[in-house]
């Protein structure tokens, strides 16, 4: 069971990169200091329109 737990937490850990990636790609910069609920909510935001950094300030103050 040990080894399932580590692959889990491995893949979290791509999920969160690649998630960063894809902030990075649409314009929100510094999304290494914002945790994946933060990245998540800023990428919902900028493809419902918002500005790539008004959705990253947005999301971060959320998480406050």
């Amino acid at each position: 069971m040990a080894g399932q737990s580590k692959a889990k937490s491995g893949q979290s850990g791509n999920d969160l990169r690649d998630m960063r990636h894809l902030a990075h790609q649409m314009g929100i910069d510094g999304s290494s200091k914002m945790s994946k609920s933060q990245v998540n909510s800023a990428i919902k935001m900028v493809n419902k329109g918002t500005d790539p950094m008004k959705a990253k300030q947005q999301a971060k103050n959320r998480a406050k």
